[in-house]
C-alpha cells in the first residue's frame, strides 16, 4: 500500500508541474526533469533502505545473530 501511495504521489507531483507552464518550453522541461530526478532518487534511497541485508552496500547480520544468541541464553545484554 505504501508503494502505491509513494509512486502515485510521484506521478501526481510530476504531472502537476505541467500546470505551471512557462513561456519557455526548455525551462519547463528542465524544471520537470530535475523534479523527476529528485523524486526518483528519493524512491531509490527508500528501496535501498528497505532491503538492508542485500545490495552493494549492505549490513552484515553478525551483530544481530550475537544478540539473538544472547537472548536465547537468557542474557541481559550487558557485557
Amino acid at each position: 500500500m505504501i508503494w502505491l501511495v509513494l509512486f502515485g504521489g510521484a506521478v501526481l507531483t510530476i504531472g502537476f508541474t505541467f500546470f505551471f507552464g512557462t513561456e519557455n518550453l526548455r525551462a519547463q522541461s528542465l524544471m520537470t526533469g530535475i523534479l523527476t530526478m529528485l523524486i526518483m532518487s528519493g524512491l531509490l534511497i527508500i528501496v535501498s533502505i528497505d532491503r538492508p541485508f542485500t545490495g552493494a552496500v549492505r549490513v552484515e547480520p553478525d551483530g544481530l545473530l550475537v544478540v539473538i544468541e544472547d537472548l536465547n541464553r537468557g542474557g541481559t545484554g550487558v557485557r
